[in-house]
């Protein structure tokens, strides 16, 4: 029996678009990062919008790993990430709606990203790639990010 994403709902910063990650409908890419790995997101995020530039096609959110920040902090992070998130929408095409494009999910107590089995994102991103169906198609953690992630994709067509 295939693995299913976790019937967790997660509300994205700046947008407020709730992702139901057992409920997404589409494939998905879930980008897993901390706060020293983000750019993993761009680099990876580019090619497949190249492949799949329509956002109903593919699901792209970034799960942010943030379990380090401490409760009393959370107000002075998801600040930094909305104005993070203000600066990525100046840089998207005018025709891609923010809300389906730029998915900025924070994993607030890191289960979520222990879920799918990654660990210390801050220092090596993950990606996990789910079929329509939220079954778990594969996940790979590691420098070559891109071309994992698109051989990965290339199991669900």
């Amino acid at each position: 029996m295939p693995l299913k994403a976790p019937a967790i709902t997660l509300t994205a910063i700046g947008s407020g678009r709730k992702i139901s990650l057992n409920q997404i409908g589409s494939p998905a890419v879930l980008l897993f990062h901390g706060r020293n790995t983000a750019e993993a997101s761009k680099s990876v995020n580019g090619p497949l919008r190249d492949r799949y530039p329509e956002a109903s096609d593919l699901l792209v959110a970034s799960i942010m790993d943030l379990h380090i920040a401490p409760k009393l902090l959370r107000g002075v992070v998801e600040t930094f990430i909305k104005d993070a998130y203000e600066e990525a929408c100046q840089e998207l095409p005018a025709k891609w709606p923010a809300r389906d494009y730029l998915l900025l999910l924070p994993d607030w107590d890191g289960k979520i990203t222990k879920a799918f089995g990654f660990t210390d994102t801050d220092k090596t991103a993950g990606v996990a790639v789910l079929n329509a169906n939220a079954e778990l198609v594969g996940a790979y953690q590691g420098k070559d990010l891109v071309a994992q992630t698109l051989a990965l994709l290339d199991k669900i067509s």
